[in-house]
């Protein structure tokens, strides 16, 4: 699917601000504190592509993008290294990656990402009301005061312009890796849909994912944290997590991915799961 050329005007005036390196990485001339771990960009740059939860969760976006598409440009804010920019790309949407991190920044120029920008919303001073579609996928957990960044973004965005967001859900499935991950939060869907009412959004498309993962979360990361004996796992236990081989395993969540973006296809709530994603409008 196609969307309109990208809105040169609105971010050429977020360039002026900003400097392009020899890469062509648009950058920030001063740094801002994020709350996000300083190797958390490296170690998620190398299972990402292959990672059964980074491919469902990036199909699940792109059906939902598809239902409610964007007049112009998307935003990814805080994409990281641009994987979900890059299958935005490829799905046939224009799409800038604003990612803070140099790290993540050049991670997304090898990945081949054409728009980048290395700042914070903040630094790149976007002019009210100039960006048609703003994604922020598991961003907002890492922010403590979520309800004014909301808010920023809708300042930010065309009058009826769209916020596509998803973030981990449900408290009672904290564990360390929240922890170690710089979460403040997670979500329950009711709550966060009624926060995006208050901040001047209507809600489109609202469900959770990842239904089928509830109890393996549970008893594999919230038992061992609630008993004191969890521990952040080793590059190559979070690749053999998240990397699933061929065979009977993989078969069955190739069955339960494609059931769930069927629903998401559809327009239909999947009731229960360990994200959330929501499809929203400026009121």
């Amino acid at each position: 699917m196609k969307s309109s050329p990208t809105n040169i005007d609105a971010l050429e005036l977020v360039y002026r601000h900003l400097t392009k390196d020899k890469s062509g990485i648009w950058r920030a001339d001063q740094s801002e504190q994020c709350h996000y771990p300083e190797d958390g960009a490296q170690r998620l740059s190398c299972i990402e592509d292959d990672s059964f939860w980074f491919v469902h969760r990036l199909n699940c976006i792109i059906e939902m993008i598809k239902r409610f598409p964007p007049e112009n440009v998307i935003v990814d804010v805080g994409g990281g290294n641009g994987f979900v920019t890059s299958g935005l790309e490829k799905a046939g949407f224009n799409a800038v990656l604003l990612e803070p991190s140099p790290t993540a920044a050049m991670n997304a120029h090898q990945r081949g990402i054409k728009q980048i920008i290395c700042a914070t919303v903040d630094q790149a001073r976007f002019s009210p009301h100039s960006i048609s579609a703003i994604g922020v996928f598991d961003v907002i957990e890492h922010i403590e005061d979520d309800g004014s960044f909301v808010k920023k973004l809708k300042e930010i965005l065309t009058p009826k312009g769209k916020l596509y967001l998803t973030a981990p859900a449900f408290q009672f499935l904290w564990s360390l890796e929240d922890r170690y991950a710089e979460h403040f939060r997670r979500y329950r869907l009711e709550s966060l849909c009624t926060q995006l009412n208050q901040c001047g959004f209507e809600v489109d498309y609202a469900t959770y994912l990842f239904s089928y993962l509830i109890l393996p979360l549970f008893l594999m990361k919230v038992v061992p944290t609630k008993l004191g004996f969890a521990k952040i796992y080793t590059h190559e236990h979070t690749q053999r997590e998240h990397v699933i081989r061929p065979g009977f395993k993989k078969k069955i969540l190739d069955t339960l991915h494609s059931l769930e973006q069927n629903r998401v296809n559809q327009g239909s709530t999947i009731v229960s799961g360990t994200s959330v994603m929501v499809s929203a409008h400026v009121k």
